[in-house]
């Protein structure tokens, strides 16, 4: 399977129409965040997924978790197959967005990671569930950390699972 860059990745969904906001639920009620025009490009990528793929998913909590530039986003396919992360993903863990593309988030994790918590996190993702934790993962030179993880399920419009996304935030 071939592997797109962010760039070229959101750039198949580029025949969307983002002239006018999609809304996907009462974003349209709360005053939206400004972004940088790099938070910006990675807002209207994941805004044209949403668009394209239907998920029934509120992008105005999306939109709030990445004003930060240091949380992560992590966005997989049902068989938890990396298919996109955002550019704080690659200043948490020290891998380039390229390097994770295709790979399981479990990638990250080591010997430190506690067994019960990947079993947990397993368990909720087999149930189509939230999971909301703490873990321990690794960055790419070897370095420990630890990481507060929301993955939440993303279903469609006919409440069918299609996508994983992770809002990761380093524990300082």
């Amino acid at each position: 399977m071939m592997q797109l860059s962010p760039k070229t990745f959101c750039d198949t969904f580029s025949s969307v129409n983002t002239s006018m906001p999609i809304l996907t639920g009462m974003e349209f009620m709360r005053r939206p965040a400004r972004l940088s025009d790099a938070l910006l490009h990675e807002y209207e990528c994941v805004s044209r997924m949403a668009h394209v793929r239907k998920w029934d998913f509120d992008l105005y909590h999306f939109r709030e978790f990445i004003q930060d530039p240091q949380h992560a986003v992590v966005i997989t396919n049902v068989q938890q197959t990396i298919q996109w992360v955002n550019h704080g993903f690659a200043n948490m863990t020290g891998y380039q967005i390229q390097e994770a593309l295709g790979k399981k988030p479990s990638f990250l994790q080591g010997k430190e990671t506690d067994p019960l918590t990947r079993s947990a996190i397993k368990a909720c993702l087999l149930e189509e569930k939230k999971f909301e934790g703490k873990l321990i993962n690794y960055r790419k030179d070897g370095e420990p950390y630890w990481c507060d993880v929301r993955i939440e399920p993303i279903f469609n419009e006919q409440q069918k699972l299609v996508n994983f996304i992770a809002f990761e935030e380093e524990i300082v």
